[in-house]
Parts: structure tokens; C-alpha cells; sequence
């Protein structure tokens, strides 16, 4: 009678198991990297509900009972409520479990810092919708100073200051009345940094190129390469 007890008890005792493992998590995570997926259920087949910011605060509702291995992570899946009542399930390998969100704002923060400063030095030139790139850039200086200008021509010079948030930083330019592009803004997905401001009045994106081109009359001049002949010794 008493193995028949233990028996029948047996499955209760090892939810009651889980259900006090599951009582232990902490009640609040922060997003870790950007567009971290939502989805309907805890698996990478499930349907994607939204796409995340960095530095997303949201309260933990559930776990999965197992980890999941995804590449080199090992993780459970969270289901999760955000602030502005968004419900879904999120891969644990990319948030701050129970880490207060200051924390993990200013982290976030300090790293994208050094990225976008070291990313974003270079000339970069404005790109139309239909991805061909126009005569005019904007150069970025690691001093902090930036030129803006057409072709080969130097408009502008100024000065530049970056506002670090973690979804989005905006890039502030000074010393300048009117600035020939404003409003900038640059994003990071991983290492890779894009940028975006207003010429004209219209939103364009920016490319960096390595050396610059050449323009003539707002058209990028294609160089032909020199002959062996011509080349200097």
C-alpha cells in the first residue's frame, strides 16, 4: 500500500519541483542587443510578434521547463510582458535577468560609445532610395570635427557631439548656423553602423566610402585604371 502511495506521489512531487525552480526567477529582464525576436511560442519555428530594442525593459511571466541550444548558446525561452503590453516568448542568451534596467541601460550604452566612435570616422556620402549614391557627404574626424560638402568641394566645417541612447544615437552638430544636413542619426545591428539625416528637406540614408569618388555635375565620375604604360615607376 505504502509503494502504491509513493508511486502516485510521485509526478506531484516533481511538478511541485519545478514550479518552486520556476518561483526563483527573477521577475524582470532587460534586452541586451537589438532586435531581439518575439514570438508566439518558445521555439525558433514559431512566428516572430515583434522585433525588440536594446536595453527593452519587460516583466518575466513564465520559463520553459528545459534550455534550448541555439549555435553555441545554451538557454531557456521567456515568456514575457513588456510596458506597453506586448506578450511573447524571448530566447534567455540575450537579456539581463533581474539586473536593474540603469545597469543595463549604461552598459548598453558605454558600448555602443566606443562602436559608433570608432565606426563612424570616415566620409560618408548621402544615398538616394534607389541605392545610387549622390555627390554629397558628410566627413566624420576622430578630434570631433566633421566637413560637409559636394564632389571635391568643402562646404562646410564644423563640430560634432554624439548623444548615446541605446536603441538610437544622435549625432549633434555645432558650429554651424545652417548645417546642409541635419537631423542625424546612427544605429547599430552588431557591429554595423547606419546612418541617416536630412538634406533638402528629405531623409536620405549614408554609405561610407573607403578614399571618396569623384564628381561632375552631381554624377559620380568611374575612374579606368591606368595602363602599365602610364604608371609611374
Amino acid at each position: 500500500m505504502k509503494q502504491i502511495i509513493i508511486i502516485l506521489l510521485f509526478p506531484l512531487l516533481v511538478v511541485c519541483n519545478k514550479k518552486e525552480k520556476l518561483n526563483n526567477v527573477p521577475k524582470r529582464a532587460t534586452t541586451i542587443i537589438e532586435n531581439l525576436k518575439v514570438r508566439m511560442a518558445p521555439n525558433l519555428t514559431a512566428t516572430v510578434i515583434e522585433a525588440l530594442p536594446a536595453g527593452t525593459n519587460m516583466r518575466i511571466l513564465r520559463r520553459s521547463v528545459d534550455k534550448t541550444k541555439i549555435g553555441k548558446q545554451n538557454d531557456y525561452w521567456y515568456k514575457i510582458k513588456t510596458e506597453q503590453d506586448l506578450k511573447g516568448w524571448v530566447y534567455g542568451a540575450f537579456l539581463n535577468i533581474g539586473l536593474k534596467a540603469k545597469q543595463v541601460t549604461q552598459s548598453i550604452v558605454n558600448k555602443n560609445k566606443n562602436i559608433i566612435g570608432r565606426e563612424l570616422i570616415g566620409k560618408w556620402f548621402a544615398v538616394t532610395s534607389s541605392g545610387e549614391l549622390t555627390s554629397y557627404y558628410i566627413t566624420f574626424f576622430s578630434s570631433g570635427k566633421l566637413f560637409i560638402g559636394t564632389g571635391l568641394n568643402i562646404s562646410q566645417v564644423g563640430f560634432y557631439n554624439l548623444e548615446i541612447k541605446p536603441s538610437k544615437t544622435k549625432i549633434l552638430i555645432s558650429k554651424l548656423k545652417k548645417p546642409l544636413i541635419t537631423s542625424m542619426t546612427a544605429s547599430l545591428r552588431g557591429v554595423s553602423l547606419t546612418l541617416k539625416g536630412v538634406l533638402f528637406k528629405y531623409e536620405y540614408s549614408f554609405r561610407r566610402v573607403a578614399g571618396g569618388y569623384k564628381f561632375k555635375d552631381g554624377k559620380r565620375i568611374e575612374e579606368k585604371p591606368k595602363s602599365e604604360s602610364s604608371k609611374s615607376p
